[in-house]
């Protein structure tokens, strides 16, 4: 990882990563882990690439409980701040293994996102506060669910491509592409 916390001003350009990340957090509360930026909040990612595999294991055992793995960031908090993640390429495979998953009893998805750009989007406005722009997922993301042998279920809040999951307080604008 780069950086803790990236915002502001700060910038990443042209930069490389091939270390692999292990995280065996099975008795830890929360896991925010990305290649690059655990939490950024603004500042810039441009053509950057991520090589380096990111494998976790934990257990999932109550619903306050986060898993945010991103082959970039873990979490984008762009309230008031620009955030940009521009020309970034994600080779490194994003690998999330959870044993004793606990449901919360409410049918609501616990807090787990999983994505080879940026795991988890919390904005004020997707068009004021956060550009991705020409990125790619080149690699394979994985997550593997043991239920606990109560028998409670928990649902995931989202796995993808470019981004796992994304909370928009205000937007405008429309999505063209399709998700297959």
């Amino acid at each position: 990882v780069f950086a803790s916390i990236l915002g502001g001003a700060g910038k990443f350009i042209n930069c490389h990563n091939e270390t692999d990340i292990v995280v065996n957090a099975t008795e830890k509360p929360d896991v925010v882990a990305g290649g690059f930026v655990r939490s950024m909040q603004g500042g810039v990612l441009q053509d950057c690439t991520n090589r380096g595999n990111i494998t976790v294991y934990t257990n999932l055992k109550n619903k306050d409980q986060k898993v945010l793995v991103g082959g970039f960031v873990a979490i984008v908090r762009s309230l008031t701040a620009m955030a940009v993640i521009d020309g970034c390429t994600n080779y490194g495979e994003v690998k999330v293994t959870c044993e004793k998953v606990v449901g919360n009893g409410s049918n609501r998805p616990i807090n787990a996102s999983y994505a080879g750009i940026v795991a988890n989007v919390v904005s004020g406005d997707s068009e004021k506060h956060l550009k991705i722009v020409d990125c790619a997922n080149e690699a394979d993301i994985s997550v593997s669910l043991t239920p606990d042998p109560s028998g409670a279920q928990a649902l995931v809040s989202g796995a993808g491509g470019i981004i796992g999951m994304s909370v928009v307080l205000s937007s405008t604008g429309g999505g063209y592409g399709s998700v297959t």
